[in-house]
C-alpha cells in the first residue's frame, strides 16, 4: 500500500482530504532504525502476550520485530484508512525535506490526541517526548506511543519460526509466572 503507489500523491491530492483535519502543530522527524529503507515491507502479524510483538518482512527472508510494553497504546491501520494516516506525515516530511521511509516519529498527530485523553498519557513528560512511533508497510502502517522501543532483525528466517520460538517463550514466562504466584 505505502509502497510506489503512494510516492505519486501530489500535495494537491492530499490537502483536498487530510490536511485540512491535521493539527498546525503536526510535524515529523525521521525515525533512523533498519526498518527506514525496507522495500518491500510486509506487515505480517502481531502477538501480544508479555510484550506487543510487531513482525515485519522483507523479500530477502529477513524479518523485522519490533517490541513494545504490553501497556503502552498502538493501533495497526489497514489499507482503508492508511492515507489518512499516511498522507499528512508524506506531506510533513516532503516540507521538511527528509527522504522518502518507511519509519517516523511524529508529534501532533490525530492518534496521539484520541488516546492523551485529558492529557494523562504525557502528564508532566516534555514536549518534545510527547511523540508517536509510526510504521508504514506496503499493507498495514502501525503506530504506538512507548518509552522503550526493541528491535530485533533475523535474517534466512520466516514469520512461522520466530512466531512459533516468541509462542514458546512466552507460554513458559507465563507458565513461570504461575508458579511463582503459588
Amino acid at each position: 500500500m505505502l509502497g510506489k503507489e503512494m510516492r505519486s500523491v501530489s500535495k494537491s491530492d492530499t490537502d483536498k482530504h487530510w490536511l485540512k483535519t491535521v493539527s498546525p502543530k503536526y510535524t515529523v522527524k525521521k525515525w533512523d532504525c533498519p526498518l527506514f529503507n525496507v522495500a518491500p515491507l510486509e506487515f505480517e502479524g502481531m502477538l501480544a502476550l508479555e510484550s506487543i510483538r510487531f513482525y515485519f518482512s522483507d523479500n530477502k527472508r529477513t524479518l523485522y520485530v519490533i517490541s513494545i510494553l504490553r501497556g503502552d497504546p498502538f493501533r495497526v491501520v489497514s489499507e482503508s484508512y492508511a492515507m489518512a494516516v499516511y498522507c499528512p506525515l508524506q506531506v510533513k516530511a516532503e516540507e521538511l525535506k527528509f527522504p522518502f521511509g518507511r519509519t517516523w516519529k511524529v508529534w501532533h498527530s490525530k492518534f496521539l490526541d484520541e488516546i492523551n485523553y485529558s492529557n494523562l498519557l504525557f502528564q508532566g513528560v516534555p514536549e518534545q517526548d510527547r511523540f508517536q512511533y509510526f510504521i508504514g508497510s506496503d499493507d498495514e502502517c502501525v503506530e504506538f506511543v512507548s518509552g522503550k522501543v526493541n528491535i530485533e532483525v533475523f535474517t534466512n528466517s520466516n514469520f512461522e519460526e520466530v512466531l512459533e520460538k516468541d509462542v514458546n517463550t512466552s507460554i513458559s514466562l507465563f507458565r513461570s509466572n504461575l508458579e511463582m504466584k503459588k
